[in-house]
């Protein structure tokens, strides 16, 4: 990687002719062996590859990169960066290392940053180059004074730029720049899930991973629970867009179904540990897409998940079940409680024939929440 940087250097700034005053080495050249006197700032260290140890360059302190990249955007000319920028560009695979000297680069100079960020984020160099942008923008997320440059460039990409960089800034925003700006992160992936077809990946999901981040790190996540509960309530009621009713559909059975940061189970049960009050919001948002015919099926398989999430990770799964059951059950009139029970009676019994004993109990309780007795009583009358 060094030597390839030497190379670009020696194009964009040759050494002078040999002269009387400057005469041609007559030796091989030992710059490196220079680098790593006893007070320098780079050491040599032994690393294990595919291929077997190596040894490799690098500072003797992790702290001393942001000074260095200072340093040199405060000495060095033009034809150094130009060397910088072909480097970067022909560099075979861009990695974490690339994202991470980028962010400090940013601290000093962003425009140049900017230049490399654009083509990359537009998937001018694949995959790898907007993964670099995405892990640019979340390391200048946490900065106070880079954060603004990392929301206004992202907005700018959803707002104007191709679909390649559309999805680079939706993934931004699902990280680390949407839990530093949730409202702003929410107002954009929503922005991109009424318009699905200006973006190459799902904006669905995108804006689940918002969720799912918002719920295991911070206490924002009913951001997106509030925003998605008024959406549906404004698409849903007489006269109501049905085009954007099924967006949000889609986007409220994404959210409900992701896990959280862990992997460890449904990330609105993460939610609902933190903050129980929000549990009349998650259920009106499962009775939505219980109640919706297009995303029912799905949804009455997620919360069969979530049971068995409640059954893995509550300190008190019965009493979780039941009080999740009554939540949905105080959102939906007695014929709609009837006829979901016994769809999700039917399709999880269809499915899962050989259900775990304790997860099939607690599913029950769900059920007998959903239902419960007096109105047994009263429709068998």
């Amino acid at each position: 990687m060094l030597a390839s940087l030497e190379q670009q250097l020696l194009v964009h700034m040759p050494e002078p002719e040999s002269t009387e005053d400057v005469p041609q080495e007559t030796s091989l050249p030992q710059r490196r062996h220079q680098l790593t006197g006893p007070d320098s700032l780079i050491v040599r260290r032994t690393v294990t590859s595919e291929l077997g140890p190596r040894t490799e360059l690098a500072f003797a302190s992790n702290s001393l990169h942001r000074h260095v990249l200072a340093v040199l955007w405060e000495r060095m000319e033009v034809a150094f960066w130009d060397a910088f920028r072909e480097w970067l560009n022909r560099m075979a695979v861009l990695d974490v290392k690339v994202g991470f000297g980028l962010a400090h680069l940013a601290e000093v100079a962003f425009a140049e940053v900017r230049t490399l960020l654009e083509p990359w984020s537009r998937g001018d160099r694949g995959l790898r180059g907007q993964w670099v942008a995405i892990l640019v923008l979340s390391t200048m997320a946490v900065s106070n004074e880079l954060a603004p440059a990392a929301l206004q460039t992202s907005t700018r990409w959803i707002n104007s730029g191709n679909a390649a960089q559309r999805w680079t800034a939706a993934v931004a925003f699902s990280g680390d720049l949407g839990r530093r700006f949730p409202h702003e992160a929410m107002n954009r992936l929503w922005q991109l899930c009424t318009q699905p077809h200006t973006s190459s990946g799902d904006p669905s999901f995108a804006l689940a991973r918002l969720f799912s981040s918002l719920a295991s790190n911070t206490p924002d996540a009913g951001i997106v629970l509030s925003t998605l509960e008024g959406k549906l309530r404004r698409f849903r009621s007489p006269g109501g867009n049905v085009v954007m009713q099924a967006v949000a559909m889609k986007a409220t059975l994404a959210v409900l179904s992701i896990k959280d940061d862990t992997g460890g189970r449904r990330a609105f049960l993460r939610h609902l540990e933190r903050s129980p009050e929000r549990i009349g919001v998650v259920a009106k948002l499962w009775v939505a897409i219980l109640g919706n015919s297009p995303t029912r099926r799905d949804a009455i398989r997620s919360l069969r998940d979530a049971v068995e999430d409640i059954s893995d990770h509550h300190e008190e799964p019965a009493k979780e079940a039941a009080r999740l059951g009554g939540a949905l059950a105080a959102e939906m009139t007695a014929d709609d409680r009837v006829r979901l029970e016994a769809e999700m009676r039917l399709l999880t019994k269809r499915e899962r024939a050989e259900n775990n004993e304790v997860v099939a109990v607690l599913f029950t309780t769900l059920l007998e929440a959903l239902i419960p007795e007096d109105t047994v009583r009263k429709e068998t009358r």
